[in-house]
């Protein structure tokens, strides 16, 4: 009897797990830059795999997790590739805020699956001629894998699997830009599933306003979601925090090696106290409050009795 080679061993570790994948797939995704691991790739990776193999008790994946911590490259990139391994035939529609983060994350899904790498598993299919664009590809076993924005008018195809990464432009967060992107969704996307009580929808995104898209589902549909949230700095007595959150100390960073605190720091400069709260810490509005916090009030007692004065600067505003 033969035994397994360790190409053969990593490969069937890659088809077991979202996580072995993207760390075997990582150089031929972004050739010539390190992977650096931190605690919650993993745990995004693994959440997204209990919704696409079934474990999860709810078939609705909400991440709200800062930029930069790889939630496109898991949930875009790796994830359809991944299933195709196993099911080929899986369909999905990838909806993004932004034309060119659509496309940028399609072409490198269609090149990984194209590398040698992932040929190398022994596919019993392979990409069709006749549906291979850049925004738009299928394979011969029937699998699609199709991008298209918040704003376009939508498919009339039904998918498997919908995936929606930032829908909310962080540039643009206005009553009229909120309203059309919770239209889309709900008038346009939602229902684009082969079948509504199986089909898969994941929301990948940072926190922009307290009526972006995941704050319009957690008012409107919250039980039908797990939400995930993972901020940049540890909060004492956060009740959203994560299980798998190795942080007890308050003000702990969540990827040091990349997000150090100069450039942490540097961030809260830059995006002011709001900016920061939604994107990294996703709280649209700061937990001591936004423009008047409470901690910058100073209160002074009057003459008269049961009447304070109130004075308060806010530096970032």
């Amino acid at each position: 009897m033969l035994l397994p080679t360790l190409d053969e061993i990593d490969r069937e570790l890659a088809r077991r797990s979202l996580y072995e994948f993207l760390v075997q797939a990582w150089p031929h995704i972004e050739p010539g830059t390190p992977l650096v691991l931190n605690w919650h790739i993993e745990t995004l990776c693994n959440e997204v795999q209990a919704v696409l193999d079934g474990r999860s008790d709810k078939r609705r994946l909400a991440l709200n997790v800062p930029p930069g911590s790889m939630k496109s490259t898991i949930v875009s990139v790796c994830a359809p590739a991944w299933k195709w391994l196993t099911e080929p035939t899986r369909t999905s529609l990838h909806i993004s805020g932004a034309a060119d983060v659509s496309m940028r994350d399609s072409m490198k899904c269609r090149n990984l699956i194209n590398s040698e790498w992932y040929q190398g598993f022994g596919l019993s299919w392979q990409l069709a001629r006749d549906q291979d664009a850049k925004g738009w590809f299928r394979n011969t076993a029937g699998g699609e894998r199709q991008a298209t924005t918040i704003g376009s008018r939508g498919t009339g195809k039904r998918v498997h699997d919908i995936y929606i990464d930032d829908p909310n432009d962080t540039k643009d967060v206005s009553d009229a830009k909120l309203q059309q992107v919770q239209d889309a969704y709900a008038l346009t996307f939602q229902n684009r599933l082969k079948d509504m009580r199986t089909g898969n929808t994941f929301l990948i995104q940072q926190r922009t306003h307290m009526k972006d898209l995941t704050g319009y589902i957690m008012e409107l549909d919250r039980e039908s979601w797990r939400l995930v949230v993972i901020r940049q700095e540890f909060e004492a007595d956060d009740k959203e925090a994560h299980p798998d959150d190795p942080r007890t100390e308050p003000g702990g960073l969540l990827f040091p090696a990349r997000f150090p605190t100069d450039v942490v720091e540097r961030e809260k400069i830059m995006l002011g106290s709001v900016g920061f709260a939604g994107q990294h810490q996703q709280r649209p509005v700061p937990a001591g409050g936004a423009i008047f916090e409470v901690g910058k009030l100073i209160f002074e007692e009057l003459a008269r009795p049961g009447l304070r004065l109130c004075r308060g600067w806010d530096f970032a505003y």
